[in-house]
């Protein structure tokens, strides 16, 4: 019954770790580290007449370890996060001492009646008939306070932390001019048109010649060898083998009568070649193979990748010249002769320079052509064009986007991210819509022109505005939150008066 209540108490974590639903990210993620004090023994924080012992780090520690496995299911992990959680748990006891402590200077005050209560209207001190049970509270408050003393002072601290928390949130008024202008800046919609040119890859009809490979291959030699040693993980070979091989096929579902027969013909292509005849020979008269049959069975340079691994594991077992015993896999038989082996090593600088040398160069050439492509589409715009004519008249194609707003992350569909793009896209005007400005966007130079842009309707911003105003006066109240939290903390550190033994929480 213990362990049930105290799995219950959502009213708990919610006064502890959240007090107000905007205000449990703030507790779960104060950063900077805990400054040591040296409160009495055994107490985790002190503060003034307030003092949270180990207990209540436990317990603390506890309902948020609850609330993560909640929230991540099999993906938590208490034994991997046990120093997320103990600083959790540390930070959150901690701003309860500091929310507690403050609203007392304050002068507000909590009387029985308000503990009371709360203990009355909590679901997991109410039995089936919806009574008060005073065994379920008993018990509850000795298992986890070990007194009613201790969970009255526990309860104290926590609702004049909460009435704190009340008093804090009236600073974070929002005017009705302040959410107008929010609700436009993000109901406003724009569509661009832009030039996104490659500066890492050539267009197809651009290829460098053979001629501008050896060149600078000749005049970068350290640098390819480096990019050989950075990547030459890429250039590993794994065994190959040239081989020849003859089929007798068996179908998807053979009888044992076909798959015996199939047997014999393998053996007799067996008999024939101890009595001196030649593989591709054979092969050509009796494999069921068409694809190979004509060139003898022959395969060519084959590695793990390219045929059954059934085959690779005889051809493993084989010296050049000779051949398996029927090897049988979803075709049929087969049997493998070896005719050369390759193995397993690394391709030589001298192999891949030139593949080197090519990369290395299509780039280059890449990255100059889009750089004087578009400074000169930038000059163009400069000069009073339109990126769409500068565009027409290099041949190039100006794409477009479809209807965007603004994002804070800046992504554009077709291109990526790019704050400082999209910001542009809604700083362009009608009478001048094209920018000069060259934008980086992943490895893409863009240049972009405004084509539309439209405002939302007044019945728009009505819905709006009501939507903005609340969401800001949310995220006005949370800064302002932080902020007295951080700063409180720093001063009451600095003066001694907040003392923190991080030992006990430790041991």
């Amino acid at each position: 019954m213990l362990e049930s209540i105290r799995r219950g108490q959502k009213w708990l974590t919610g006064i502890l770790v959240a007090l107000v639903g905007g205000v449990f990210v703030f507790f779960m993620g104060l950063g900077g580290p805990m400054q040591q004090g040296a409160p009495s023994q055994g107490t985790v924080v002190e503060l003034g007449s307030i003092r949270l012992d180990q207990r209540d780090f436990l317990r603390v520690r506890a309902q948020q370890s609850d609330a993560y496995r909640d929230q991540l299911g099999d993906q938590f992990n208490s034994k991997v996060g046990r120093s997320f959680l103990d600083a959790q748990a540390l930070r959150t006891l901690v701003n309860r001492a500091i929310l507690a402590h403050e609203a007392h200077d304050l002068g507000l005050r909590v009387g029985r009646e308000e503990i009371q209560q709360v203990v009355v209207q909590t679901p997991g001190f109410v039995d089936e008939s919806g009574r008060f049970d005073e065994k379920r509270f008993g018990d509850y408050v000795e298992y986890e306070y070990g007194n009613q003393h201790n969970y009255i002072e526990f309860m104290r601290y926590a609702l004049l932390g909460q009435k704190m928390v009340r008093l804090l949130y009236t600073q974070g008024e929002v005017s009705e001019g302040e959410a107008r202008a929010s609700a436009l800046y993000r109901l406003q919609q724009a569509q661009i048109g832009y030039v996104a040119l490659d500066a890492e890859t050539l267009p197809p009809d651009s290829e460098i010649g053979d001629e501008v490979v050896a060149a600078y291959a000749s005049a970068n030699g350290e640098e390819l060898r480096a990019l050989y040693e950075e990547r030459m993980d890429e250039f590993e070979l794994e065994s190959q083998f040239r081989l020849r091989h003859a089929l007798f096929e068996l179908g998807s579902a053979p009888t044992p009568g076909e798959t015996e027969a199939a047997r014999t013909k393998a053996e007799a292509f067996l008999a024939r070649l101890a009595e001196g005849e030649e593989f591709a020979v054979l092969a050509s008269e009796l494999s069921d193979d068409p694809s190979t049959r004509e060139s003898g069975g022959d395969l060519g340079l084959v590695g793990p990748d390219d045929i059954a691994s059934e085959l690779i594991l005889a051809a493993n077992g084989l010296e050049p010249g000779q051949h398996s015993s029927a090897v049988q896999t979803d075709r049929g038989f087969h049997l493998v002769m070896l005719e050369e082996r390759i193995d397993a090593g690394v391709r030589s600088f001298v192999e891949v320079e030139s593949q080197l040398a090519r990369e290395a160069a299509s780039k280059q050439a890449a990255a100059q052509r889009a750089d004087e492509i578009s400074d000169e589409l930038a000059a163009a715009i400069r000069d009073g064009q339109s990126l769409e004519d500068a565009a027409r008249e290099r041949g190039l194609t100006l794409e477009r986007t479809g209807m965007l707003r603004r994002r804070a992350d800046g992504f554009v569909g077709g291109l990526g991210a790019s704050p400082e793009l999209l910001a542009m896209a809604f700083a362009l005007r009608p009478d001048k819509p094209s920018s000069p400005e060259i934008f980086t966007v992943g490895s893409k130079l863009v240049l972009i022109e405004l084509l539309d842009r439209s405002d939302p309707t007044e019945a728009d911003l009505g819905d709006g505005i009501a939507r903005e105003r609340s969401r800001l006066q949310e995220a006005k109240k949370n800064a302002f939150f932080q902020s007295w939290v951080e700063t409180r903390r720093s001063e009451l550190t600095k003066s001694g008066r907040l003392r923190i033994d991080n030992s006990v929480v430790e041991s």
